[in-house]
């Protein structure tokens, strides 16, 4: 049920989604908001698993994505270097 309403509020976070089922749903027990997040990541991780590393894709001649990937050859530092425009750069048409 919090996973159907996930597909229904996508952008929610699992605290207002069980705001939204309680009233809809009363009398059932609902499990904690951080077991709800749990479980959601929990199905989002094995939806990507399957697409990524099962599921065949046919642009990619039946392969799964996870087949061609390659991790770059530097790694990500987490910073992006600062940009200089030269002096002689002009931005007028």
């Amino acid at each position: 049920m919090i996973c159907a309403a996930r597909r229904q509020h996508p952008r929610w976070d699992p605290g207002k989604l069980l705001e939204w089922l309680e009233p809809r749903y009363p009398g059932r027990d609902w499990p904690a908001v951080s077991t709800a997040g749990d479980l959601l990541a929990r199905t989002f991780n094995d939806f990507r698993r399957l697409y990524n590393d099962e599921r065949p894709h046919e642009a990619l001649g039946g392969r799964p994505p996870a087949a061609l990937y390659r991790a770059p050859p530097r790694p990500y530092t987490g910073t992006v270097p600062p940009v200089s425009i030269p002096a002689t750069f002009s931005s007028s048409a």
